[in-house]
């Protein structure tokens, strides 16, 4: 099976409200998320999370797999 990867990020707004949302695409190689994610200006902070501004958040997120035998 192929790991497949999606970024979620977060504006912060007002209030303790966030805007989040992932861009729909679909990758498969972290390495290249994560170069994809310093080319836009985010620096890493803890484990598979970057936060570029103080409101805007990104976070790698590997899908689930599934089977049939599960």
């Amino acid at each position: 099976m192929i790991d497949i990867y999606i970024i979620l990020y977060s504006e912060f707004e007002l209030a303790d409200c966030y805007n989040t949302y992932s861009d729909g695409v679909y990758h498969t190689n972290k390495d290249e998320v994560i170069k994809h994610l310093e080319n836009k200006g985010y620096k890493h902070i803890c484990d598979d999370e970057y936060k570029r501004d103080y409101n805007e958040h990104a976070e790698i997120l590997q899908l689930d797999k599934w089977s049939d035998g599960e």
